[in-house]
């Protein structure tokens, strides 16, 4: 049978990856020895793009890496989480 059509899965449209995203950010962030709540990220941070994001929390916590690092650092962790 041909395929017919393809569905591809744009972040939250089928799965709420949201909470994954929060669980993967406290966790990069927690090596720069910053905290933070589930609701300031459902706040400032839900739905954005991680590079835009890595940019916020760069600027909000005055982190010194650029934003590629801690982009990376954040999309390395989500590739390697099992519950999404």
């Amino acid at each position: 049978m041909p395929i017919k059509s393809i569905l591809f899965d744009h972040d939250g449209t089928l799965v709420n990856s949201e909470y994954s995203h929060f669980n993967i950010w406290q966790q990069v962030l927690r090596g720069y020895g910053v905290n933070f709540s589930e609701d300031q990220y459902k706040a400032d941070h839900s739905g954005i793009p991680t590079p835009k994001n890595a940019a916020l929390f760069i600027e909000r916590f005055n982190l010194s890496d650029s934003c590629i690092t801690v982009s990376y650092t954040h999309l390395r962790a989500h590739e390697t989480r099992e519950d999404l």
